[in-house]
């Protein structure tokens, strides 16, 4: 169970610290005379909150710490984690019993 609830905080992790997305800011008009969607210059999610300046300080501080301490090969062990349980699964959809809480390495 441990090894089905660890990537979900390192998913959590890359998407709001290390994945910049844009947001859609409005609409123009294209040479064409079409409208055309306008987005805004790419930013992660951190840089968003903190650009709002809506937390307090200490929420800010907690926020920066974790950010700082961040390694971006997390997403090498999203990867070895989600190998795991593929293979976990196809030994257990092979037919072979094992016992229940067994440990695979």
């Amino acid at each position: 169970m441990a090894l089905l609830n660890e990537p979900w905080v390192l998913v959590d992790q890359r998407k709001n610290h290390l994945l910049p997305m844009v947001n859609a800011s409005g609409y123009g008009t294209a040479r064409s005379g079409r409208r055309k969607r306008t987005h805004n210059a790419p930013r992660t999610a951190y840089q968003r909150i903190i650009e709002l300046k809506a937390m307090d300080e200490r929420h800010t501080a907690e926020l920066a710490a974790r950010e700082y301490s961040l390694n971006p090969a997390l997403t090498r062990r999203i990867a070895e984690i989600q190998g795991q349980l593929i293979a976990r699964s196809k030994f257990r959809s092979n037919g072979t019993s094992s016992e229940f809480g067994e440990q695979f390495s």
